[in-house]
């Protein structure tokens, strides 16, 4: 068994701090925007940005690793070759992804719906959602505006 690294133990400690940031900001940051779905909407997009990009990016930046952005860092690229898997999925895949993602989706609806009407159970709910949801043409410009920043804010994570 070999010692962990000083990189190793700095890895460690971004991502355990990005993550207790990321925590904070989204539990604790209290946000007053103004009453209504609007102020609903833009308090939602503050915490998104604060809450997963910006400690992903600060996490980043801290590490010297913007390119992670765009490119697979050295060290994922060591780590898919050791495994085993390293070009496993070329750009031309794609297609088999999507077949992948729809039957894993297909798969995951089927165990939930048969829960249901077997015990009547619900999935696991991170909170109620339903109010996030457009209600009308004014709410439609806030629903794009959530998916980006939701898919941007993610992606950082994800890097």
């Amino acid at each position: 068994m070999s010692i962990a690294s000083s990189g190793d133990v700095i890895a460690a400690l971004l991502l355990v701090a990005m993550l207790a940031m990321s925590w904070y900001l989204r539990r604790r940051l209290r946000l007053d925007f103004g009453h209504g779905r609007s102020g609903a909407y833009l308090a939602v997009t503050v915490r998104q940005i604060a809450g997963f990009a910006l400690p992903a990016l600060l996490a980043l930046a801290l590490a010297g690793e913007w390119r992670a952005l765009w490119v697979l860092p050295a060290s994922f690229q060591r780590l898919a070759r050791e495994v085993g898997v390293a070009g496993w999925i070329v750009a031309s895949d794609g297609w088999m992804l999507l077949v992948g993602a729809a039957g894993g989706s297909t798969i995951g609806g089927a165990i939930a719906f048969i829960r249901w009407r077997r015990k009547g159970l619900r999935g696991p709910m991170f909170g109620e959602l339903g109010w996030l949801l457009p209600r009308d043409r004014a709410d439609l410009g806030w629903g794009v505006v959530l998916s980006i920043v939701a898919g941007v804010a993610e992606s950082c994570i994800f890097a």
